[in-house]
């Protein structure tokens, strides 16, 4: 598997790099422009959505066809997948929380309180944007690279703009008074919905592939 998350990364060193460095750009400006938690929100989800292009591609140049040839078994491709998924996060949330820490210390907000609340709300986001993940990756494994990516935007943007329509009618206020109230027990909570939401994206996924025809 080593060898095969290596391929994967010198494939997409240069398209990696471009990532990264507008990612540490966009950081600077959430820090620099007082927008650090919109700047962390941006950052971690367009980690996921690196992962997901990352994925239409790998299909639109026959990569997986290629690895078929390899002595890899389908559940390790998989496997790959994920882990540079995991990684992809990782390295968003990484950079979230400079931005935020960064604004914190160059604005000289209250250091305690800001950052408080600053990391729930990146919690909040990690956690969306891992079950996206998990619902995204069986999603473009079964249907492939175009189907999927179009289905992929709609699970995405569907939710949204239900939040945004109802965002200021009573029933959403209520919701959300009923979060904030209990926020600390869903904040416990979020780990173990996000790593079953994953585990079990990765055994639907693996199920998939070993059937999919290459």
């Amino acid at each position: 598997m080593r060898g095969l998350l290596r391929y994967e990364l010198s494939c997409m060193k240069k398209t990696i790099y471009l990532y990264l460095a507008f990612l540490i750009i966009y950081c600077l400006l959430g820090v620099f422009g007082r927008f650090s938690d919109t700047a962390g929100t941006f950052v971690i989800f367009f980690s996921i959505f690196f992962i997901i292009g990352m994925l239409v591609q790998w299909e639109q140049y026959k990569w997986d066809v290629l690895t078929a040839a390899l002595p890899v078994s389908r559940r390790q491709i998989i496997g790959s997948i994920y882990i540079l998924c995991l990684i992809a996060t990782a390295c968003g949330v990484v950079l979230a929380f400079l931005s935020l820490a960064g604004a914190t210390l160059l604005h000289g907000n209250k250091t305690a309180e800001y950052l408080q609340e600053g990391s729930i709300g990146l919690a909040a986001c990690i956690a969306v944007a891992l079950i996206y993940l998990a619902v995204s990756v069986p999603v473009i494994v079964r249907f492939g690279a175009a189907k999927g990516r179009m289905i992929c935007i709609a699970i995405f943007l569907i939710p949204c703009l239900i939040l945004a329509a109802f965002s200021k009618s009573q029933d959403f206020m209520a919701a959300a008074d009923i979060l904030e109230r209990y926020w600390h027990q869903i904040l416990l909570a979020l780990p173990v919905i996000c790593a079953a939401a994953i585990i079990l994206s990765v055994i639907f996924s693996m199920k998939l592939y070993e059937k999919k025809d290459l």
